[in-house]
Parts: C-alpha cells; sequence; structure tokens
C-alpha cells in the first residue's frame, strides 16, 4: 500500500497532510521535519506583537472551508473578524491542532502516522515510485533512513542570508543574524541599546517594533529605505481582475528591453495596470497611492488611506496572485517573460504590505524618534571591546556606533537539486549552482532526466518557487495541496516500497 512522505511540517505540510487524509491516499503517512509539527519557521513567534500581514480569511488549511481558521479562533473565545490580522502564534497553534484532529482522523481510519524529528538530507530513486530518504539528525549525525511510494517537499526558505560584510561576525553574541524567534533576539540585547537593524522589509519592521517597544533606540538601514505599502486587510477578491494572457503580455519584453527599463516597456506597465485599476477602481483610483516623496511621509499618508477605508486596491491582490501563478503553470517549460526588477520591487510594495495595525506603530516610533530609517550600503564593520556602543558601522552618511546589530535581510532560496550520487538533494543556500536543478511541472511534480517514467515527487510552498511566481501564502498553498493530492490519488496504487 502506498506510503507518503512530507517533508516538512510547517503551514504547507499540514495543509498536504490534512488533504491526503481526508483523500484517503496513503496507509502510511510520515512527517519529517527537525522542529515540531504545525507552526514552522514562520508562525513559531510567541510576541503578541508579530502579525500576520494576511487577514485570518486567507489563513484556512481546508481548501473547501475557507472560514476554518475563523470558527478555530471563535471556538478559542477570541473575537477577531475575517478581516482581522492576528498574532503569528495563534496561526502556529491552529496548524497544531488541526494535524492533531486530523492524526486522530487518519487512525480511526487504519492509516499509521508517524513524526520524524530529523533533518532530510536526500532522496534516491531505486525505481519507479520506490523512493528512500535519509536524514540526519539536530546534530548532524545519519539517522535511520524511511522508503516511501509518494513524497511531497513542503520544506520552508533556507537560512538568513547575511551581508558579506558582516559575516566576520556571523558569531558574535551581539550580531544577531536572524530576528526569529524573537524573544531569542531580545533577550541577546541588553537594556536601552542602539540597535542597527540591517533591512527595512517585513522581518526587519517586526524587529524594529518590539525593539522600540522595549525601550531600545532603532535605526533601520537598507539600500532602498523604503517600507511595504500599507493594507487594512487581506482577503480573497471579490471578483477576477486580471487576464493571464494581458499580463503574459506586458512581462514579455522586446529583445532590446531585456536589460533597461525603456520608456516604451514603462509605459506598457502603465498602461495595463491602470487600465485594470480604472476599470474595478474607478476613475480616481490614483487617489488611493502615496506620491510622498520621503520614506515618513509616504508611510503617514498610507496609514490615513488604509485606515480611510480607501485603498480599495487591497481587494485585489489575491486575484493578481493568482493570476500570475497560473501564467507561470500554463505550460511544462518555465515561463521566460518577467518584470523589469525595477517594476516587481514596486509590485512587492503592495503583495508584501505591512499590516495597518503595526503601520501605525512604526509611524509612532518614527514620529516619537526612537526609530529612524535611512538608505545605503554598509561598507565596514568594526567591533570595539569594552568601548560604549562598541560596535562602528560605515555607510555613506559616515560613521555609526550601535550596541548591537540585527541582521533582517531576508533568507535564501532553497532548491532541489540532482547530486552527483544520483539523489534529490536540498540546496539551501544557492552554493551547488553546478548542480542540475529538479524541474517543478505544472502539476507540481518534480520531473529529471533520469526518471524513467513520471514520479510521485511534488513539490510545495517555498520548494515550488522555480514554477509559482508567488508559492507561499497559506491561500497560494491551501488549494495546491488538495490539488496535488488529488493528482497523487489519481495515481494507480502500487505495493509496499521495498
Amino acid at each position: 500500500m502506498n506510503t507518503l512522505a512530507i517533508v516538512g511540517a510547517g503551514a504547507a505540510g499540514v495543509a498536504t497532510f490534512i488533504a491526503a487524509v481526508r483523500a484517503q491516499v496513503a496507509r502510511s503517512i510520515y512527517m519529517i521535519d527537525p522542529q515540531p509539527i504545525g507552526p514552522g519557521a514562520a508562525f513559531s513567534n510567541t510576541d503578541n506583537d508579530i502579525l500576520c500581514n494576511t487577514s485570518v480569511d486567507t489563513m484556512s488549511v481546508l481548501h473547501d472551508m475557507p472560514l476554518d481558521f475563523l470558527e478555530h479562533l471563535r471556538c478559542e473565545g477570541y473575537a477577531f473578524t475575517a478581516e482581522s490580522f492576528v498574532p503569528r502564534f495563534l496561526v502556529g497553534r491552529y496548524l497544531a491542532s488541526r494535524f492533531l484532529q486530523y492524526s486522530a482522523i487518519a487512525r480511526e481510519q487504519g492509516v499509521r502516522v508517524q513524526y520524524v524529528c530529523s533533518r532530510f538530507k536526500a532522496l534516491k530513486v531505486h525505481g519507479h515510485r520506490h523512493y528512500e530518504l535519509e536524514f540526519c539528525d539536530v546534530q548532524m549525525k545519519p539517522a535511520p533512513s524511511l522508503r516511501a511510494t509518494d513524497v511531497v517537499f513542503c520544506t520552508g526558505f533556507g537560512p538568513p542570508h547575511i551581508p558579506a560584510v558582516a559575516r566576520p561576525f556571523f558569531n558574535h553574541s551581539s550580531f544577531i543574524k536572524n530576528p526569529y524567534p524573537e524573544a531569542s533576539m531580545l533577550a541577546m540585547i541588553p537594556e536601552n541599546s542602539r540597535v542597527l537593524i540591517m533591512g527595512s522589509k517585513l522581518s526587519a519592521i517586526d524587529s524594529a517594533i518590539v525593539l522600540c517597544r522595549d525601550g531600545h533606540q532603532v535605526t533601520m538601514l537598507s539600500p532602498s529605505g523604503e517600507f511595504p505599502s500599507v493594507r487594512a486587510r487581506f482577503m480573497r477578491s471579490p471578483k477576477t481582475a486580471f487576464d493571464v494572457e494581458a499580463i503574459a503580455a506586458v512581462m514579455k519584453p522586446e529583445q532590446h528591453e531585456a536589460q533597461t527599463c525603456s520608456p516604451a516597456m514603462g509605459y506598457r506597465y502603465l498602461n495595463y495596470f491602470s487600465r485594470v485599476l480604472r476599470q474595478n477602481l474607478g476613475k480616481d483610483w490614483s487617489l488611493q497611492f502615496s506620491r510622498a516623496s520621503s520614506v515618513v511621509d509616504r508611510l503617514r499618508e498610507e496609514v490615513e488611506i488604509a485606515g480611510s477605508g480607501a485603498s480599495h486596491w487591497q481587494e485585489y491582490v489575491v486575484d493578481f496572485m493568482h493570476a500570475i501563478n497560473r501564467l507561470h503553470s500554463k505550460g511544462d517549460l518555465y515561463f521566460e517573460g518577467c518584470f523589469h526588477p525595477a517594476f516587481e520591487q514596486l509590485l512587492y510594495r503592495y503583495i508584501s504590505a505591512l499590516a495597518l495595525p503595526n503601520a501605525r506603530k512604526l509611524l509612532k516610533y518614527l514620529e516619537d524618534g526612537v526609530l529612524c530609517v535611512q538608505s545605503g550600503e554598509v561598507t565596514r564593520i568594526g567591533y570595539s571591546q569594552g568601548r560604549p556602543h562598541p560596535w562602528r558601522v560605515n555607510w555613506a552618511a559616515g560613521d555609526h556606533r550601535f550596541d548591537a546589530i540585527v541582521s533582517a535581510t531576508g533568507y535564501h532560496q532553497s532548491r532541489y537539486v540532482m547530486g552527483d550520487d544520483g539523489k534529490i538533494e536540498l540546496d539551501m543556500r544557492g552554493d551547488r549552482s553546478q548542480r542540475q536543478p529538479i524541474t517543478v511541472l505544472p502539476t507540481m511534480a518534480g520531473a529529471h532526466e533520469s526518471f524513467g517514467e513520471h514520479e510521485s515527487i511534488w513539490f510545495l510552498g517555498a520548494p515550488a518557487r522555480p514554477r509559482l511566481w508567488h508559492p507561499n501564502a497559506l491561500v497560494v498553498v491551501t488549494p495546491m495541496a488538495n490539488r496535488i493530492i488529488e493528482s497523487m490519488r489519481r495515481l494507480p496504487q502500487v505495493g509496499s516500497a521495498a
């Protein structure tokens, strides 16, 4: 009988597990993760000020019950609504709760569920749907392998990205290489410290909010010095606004436009998106966007717009995500078009927008003078033991002194590659660029020239990044998990893996 191995037990892994139990696709299911099942890296927070930037409406792990998370919260005694941005730890608790619920259902069905507290090392294909998964324990020592007929990779992002200038201080006690878990970060910083946060996106903003709240003086620094936009909610779109073919036409530049954002390309972007916004938001759509030149003034205006209920663009973000993901899933070959990097950066301001409650906190700390944000890149870092504010950091504005540094510059994009020994491996840092990556098909199945047939090896969440433009949001992951399991269910039954 079929044996399913789910590698990664965070949100994507739990969504896959639930879909598998409901579809009864396996007699044994292994959940493989060195961390507890449910929260994963994304929802392991404990602080009330670390909020989701997606609303409750889009956070269900049951594809046919989109308000399941809301029902869970109400059963727990919380008075949230579908629009609410909730603390991330509540999502972690929800995921753990639903896993336990469906584990009990699986046992009633006679399905064996086993948690393997190990790190994935490699997968060997012994034959069609005969796989051997190799592991190591938390000390990186070899652990027992297991056999499976079906595998879904649901691992998250790779390790934190550390700017090259900061890597010599990787193990320093007051250099915090990852702002999460936030409790660990806070414990490493003395009271009333001057703190530099390298970054200005969502993880950097989370860090700034809790550090300012706890009495620290904070400087945020990034090349752009820009914050994401602000939204009052992130919900399923009321109607379809974005056409897949139209987006494809916009994303395919002429040959001479490939390296530079030409006036013609800029006009094509502006013409398409302004037409969509005008059709769905009305002729005054541009009033929903701030044109302030300074980052603080722009944040202030965007908080006012979102707080007044006038940021109607937010209603179509989910529709855009689904449309562009459909575009990238149309053919076996990867879609070759792309947005110009400068325009893609602009789009991500709105796709990864700040939750309004946290935007208000950020603005208050800026106005109170306990937080500042600057643009620039660090050119030199030094540390002088025994001096007040021992960190000396240089960027375009000169030398600055700090008591601690927090690196919040994002995470490596991990990918799965075929190793020299014929085993599928996880390239966590992108340092195995010479190895051939596993192709992700539109079905989210993996493909490689060494496979004799279509194999039952699948990718969901961050591992699907080669195929999907935006693979991580639960509103994308949950229906995709169901589609993967439905595809798996249609495969012929196999005997137990030998």
